[in-house]
């Protein structure tokens, strides 16, 4: 049983934990709307971003104020390319988002290298298309979803974010999207050897599954970010890259950086 003096402190944690979050979704709106009506397009690490495209709600612009107190948007994938990324490579993007982490490549990728991005959410699509523009980036942006073998798969729309899962279930909202083969875009851009970056809600679980034979000798480096869920382990997956020739360079918040060694000096 608890005690009076226990059931006051609890109600009082619950009362101030309640205030705290409604002081921070407060900040949150302030700086969305701060970032949507007077600073945009932002300039962003770089990368310039028209955050009235339509694939982001003014709650979530306030990651790209400058003084939001939370983490930045993409800070993993941001970092790990940073320390890693080998600029002389071709690059494979699936789950490119609004074209951030893949115009923030596209800028530091050597003259000739290749990049395709791969997104399957149609708001996504079209603001990436925004941010390929602004920064007059080269990359090819294809509209659909990673499937082994390129048969169209079905989109569950996160109904909070611009962003969707092949794999799990994010809301009650589904489209039909185009799949998007990696032997597709090999042979469509003669692609030998490339950079695997994904950021795929899932999907990555499955194309870990159907494709650690070509990455095992095709991908020299590659950043994955990893969405668990029920019947699919973080570290089960991990294994069986490490078991396919890579090393872990360094993971930050399940977003890991892969080595080949065969393939990567």
């Amino acid at each position: 049983m608890f005690t009076s003096n226990t059931l006051y402190r609890m109600s009082q944690e619950t009362l101030l934990n309640s205030i705290k979050n409604e002081i921070i979704d407060i900040y949150q709106m302030g700086s969305g709307y701060a970032v949507e009506n007077f600073l945009n397009p932002v300039n962003y690490n770089g990368v310039k971003i028209d955050t009235n495209c339509g694939a982001i709600r003014t709650k979530n612009k306030a990651r790209f104020f400058t003084y939001y107190f939370r983490n930045e948007h993409s800070i993993r994938e941001k970092t790990l390319i940073d320390k890693y990324l080998p600029v002389d490579y071709s690059v494979i993007e699936f789950g490119g988002g609004i074209g951030y982490i893949s115009a923030y490549i596209n800028n530091k990728l050597s003259e000739g290298e290749i990049q395709v991005v791969v997104e399957p959410n149609p708001e996504n699509v079209n603001c990436n298309k925004t941010t390929r523009s602004l920064n007059g980036c080269d990359y090819f942006l294809l509209e659909g979803a990673y499937s082994p073998h390129g048969e169209d798969v079905e989109l569950s729309l996160d109904s909070k974010f611009s962003s969707g899962s092949t794999e799990k279930k994010m809301s009650s909202k589904k489209v039909s999207v185009q799949g998007v083969s990696i032997s597709r875009i090999c042979s469509e851009y003669e692609l030998e050897e490339f950079v695997l970056i994904s950021d795929m809600e899932g999907g990555e679980f499955r194309m870990i599954d159907e494709e650690i034979g070509v990455i095992s000798e095709s991908v020299p480096f590659a950043i994955i970010e990893f969405h668990p869920f029920e019947g699919f382990s973080e570290k089960e997956y991990v294994d069986k890259i490490l078991s396919a020739g890579f090393v872990e360079l360094e993971e930050v918040g399940g977003t890991h950086a892969f080595k080949n060694e065969k393939l990567l000096d």
